[in-house]
């Protein structure tokens, strides 16, 4: 029942929760929703930055010229003031990132405007270049169901974004912030031509959406039944979806990008599983080859391409009582944004080093 707004105490208190691998099917704990939103925040901003050390690694950089970053949050501190010393919050892009709805309305009238804002982007993005897109991996074949259009200009992703309102508790997952990040993109000749997919290939039912476009079997994601005001599911997005944009050649050096930057940590795998090397391309990885390119492979940088995936989750598959009533799905997005260095959106706090090569010395 201890709270504290310090990251840091945080996860002393989080080693109880099983840190070593096998040991967490030990441990039972009962707390506060608002503790469990902080620990799994926490979570979040610990796995992303040992994304950044691998990154770092991986470029042979070292902490004394590599400036790193700690995503913040409107209420907690990384630390206490005191031991902040030079570190100091800088708004940074969403460049790079992957955003996903996984806090959801689950009021009627708030989903049924955000499926209308789904229906009108679709009537824009006209006849679907391919339908149930398929990709080469290697030597085997990916296949989704589903419908995919190329080129969608930015205006038409803006203006889906200014209609479709996102939850409160979806912090970093703002659609005003999100338009308007790629409105200021696009004037520097960035995210201007983007992939629109629509997903389906779940267990839910059939619904059809402008154009005679029918989803044959609508995705599932079970709701938290511990959360009442929202309809809040673990993982939106199938690891696989956010290389949907890419051909062989730039999944292959996003696959090897990603085991260079392999760390096998067993205390970073799931139910202590032993690593392997990994058999896909992780996010970080997808992002940084379909904007920055691979040069020693041909793969020419693509800064003007982003990646918008639209999920309609099926609300009689939810488990979510607030939704059991509902026929039309429930609309959710995933953003997938590549690696730039342009762009100001997203508030972190920072290192000295990282505030130094961004904007001169601390005073």
């Amino acid at each position: 029942m201890r709270t504290t707004k310090m990251y840091d105490t945080l996860m002393q208190m989080g080693r109880w929760f099983g840190y070593r691998p096998g040991y967490i099917d030990l441990c039972r704990l009962y707390t506060t929703e608002d503790l469990i939103e902080w620990f799994g925040h926490i979570a979040d901003a610990s796995e992303e930055l040992r994304e950044e050390f691998d990154a770092m690694a991986e470029s042979g950089a070292t902490p004394r010229d590599y400036g790193l970053r700690v995503q913040s949050h409107p209420i907690l501190l990384v630390t206490s003031p005191l031991k902040m010393r030079t570190a100091k919050n800088l708004q940074l892009s969403f460049s790079g990132d992957l955003l996903e709805t996984v806090s959801i309305h689950n009021d009627n009238e708030v989903l049924d405007r955000n499926l209308e804002a789904v229906n009108r982007l679709i009537a824009a993005c006209g006849t679907p270049d391919e339908i149930n897109p398929s990709r080469i991996r290697g030597s085997l074949e990916q296949q989704w169901e589903g419908f995919l259009w190329n080129e969608v200009p930015a205006d038409h992703i803006t203006d889906f974004l200014e209609s479709f309102t996102t939850h409160p508790k979806a912090r970093k997952v703002n659609s005003t912030l999100l338009r308007d990040f790629i409105h200021t993109m696009t004037e520097t000749g960035e995210l201007t031509s983007w992939t629109v997919a629509l997903l389906g290939g779940g267990e839910g039912g059939n619904h059809t959406f402008p154009g005679g476009l029918t989803i044959k079997a609508m995705p599932k994601r079970s709701a938290d039944k511990d959360i009442a005001d929202r309809y809040a599911i673990g993982r939106l997005l199938s690891p696989r979806d956010e290389a949907i944009d890419l051909d062989n050649a730039a999944w292959a050096a996003a696959l090897e990008r990603t085991r260079n930057m392999f760390n096998p940590d067993a205390g970073r795998q799931k139910n202590g599983a032993k690593p392997s090397t990994p058999d896909a391309p992780n996010g970080p990885s997808i992002r940084y080859i379909r904007g920055k390119g691979c040069a020693s492979n041909g793969i020419a940088p693509s800064p003007e391409r982003g990646l918008l995936l639209l999920y309609p989750l099926d609300p009689q598959q939810s488990g979510s009582t607030a939704l059991a009533g509902r026929k039309d799905p429930v609309m959710a997005f995933g953003v997938s944004f590549p690696s730039s260095d342009s762009g100001v959106k997203v508030e972190y706090a920072v290192d000295h080093l990282l505030w130094a090569s961004e904007y001169g010395p601390a005073e």
